[in-house]
């Protein structure tokens, strides 16, 4: 394990992945959120798939022109998971991430299912605290550094589409 900054890796950006996977997870994300947090109470900002940033912004009403942030939120389609719950014992979270995470509190991680039904919520206090590690994959051969976040951070699911709230009790 290495230690947070120590030797980081980071990778490009890959528009051509967002833009496939991304924006129809952006989707099913942002209608569950609408459904759960319905105007005029809640306003659910989205920002389109992109190189860096959050996907959503979630607030009260406020009082006037001053909207309260109740949440940030940002969210990735996980190729490999393809149906049940996320079946892996650790949860790669892109070290680069690190900077929104810290600066946007409350913070929400998404992680959609390949089918854009269901998503596993991971606080971002819990990625965070997570150690950092180096991850060789098809996208970066040569490696990304990774959040390595343990599943039992990940045991809240909801199905984006029925808004059911599901537990993983393994």
């Amino acid at each position: 394990m290495r230690l947070r900054g120590e030797g980081v890796t980071l990778t490009p950006f890959v528009q051509q992945l967002a833009t496939e996977y991304g924006d129809k997870g952006e989707l099913a994300v942002h209608a569950y959120l609408l459904g759960l947090y319905p105007e005029p109470m809640y306003q659910v900002t989205h920002w389109p798939t992109g190189e860096t940033g959050v996907d959503f912004l979630v607030t009260t009403s406020g009082s006037g022109a001053n909207p309260l942030p109740v949440f940030w939120a940002d969210s990735e389609v996980r190729t490999e998971w393809r149906e049940g719950l996320f079946r892996f014992d650790t949860i790669h979270v892109p070290f680069r991430k690190r900077g929104m995470i810290e600066a946007l509190k409350p913070f929400y991680y998404f992680g959609v299912r390949s089918d854009y039904r269901l998503a596993y919520i991971i606080p971002g206090t819990a990625i965070l605290k997570s150690p950092v590690i180096l991850v060789k994959n098809r996208v970066h051969p040569t490696g990304d550094d990774m959040f390595d976040v343990a599943r039992d951070y990940a045991r809240n699911y909801v199905d984006l589409v029925s808004g059911e709230m599901l537990y993983d009790e393994r």
